[in-house]
């Protein structure tokens, strides 16, 4: 996937869900209830595995979600944890506002 399509995809994702995706308070890739944080939406079901949970996406356990994205750069894995930090740090309300400053930072585009 290139940046664009993985920013459509977590742009589309956070918005529709406009909630957290938290086990016991702490951001999670899946969370029980079936919420996914901004990398939890790119791991596919296939891929996913619970020991993904509490390692950072350059852990050797994404080696196949990154193979999958076609991400391994450091340029790569810093619009990835930028993108993460949407989620984690920016308050649900001001995600749009995030999203859009995400967008214009990158160069990708913006669709409504």
């Amino acid at each position: 996937m290139d940046k664009q399509a993985i920013f459509d995809q977590v742009k589309h994702h956070l918005l529709a869900q406009n909630a957290l995706a938290l086990d016991d308070d702490d951001c999670v890739y899946r969370a029980p209830d079936g919420r996914r944080c901004a990398i939890g939406a790119l791991i596919p079901d296939d891929l996913y595995h619970e020991e993904m949970e509490g390692e950072g996406f350059n852990n050797e356990c994404f080696t196949s979600v990154r193979n999958y994205l076609g991400v391994n750069g450091p340029n790569d894995m810093t619009f990835l944890d930028n993108l993460r930090r949407i989620h984690d740090d920016v308050e649900v309300r001001d995600w749009e506002y995030a999203l859009t400053a995400f967008a214009a930072r990158y160069g990708l585009k913006y669709a409504e």
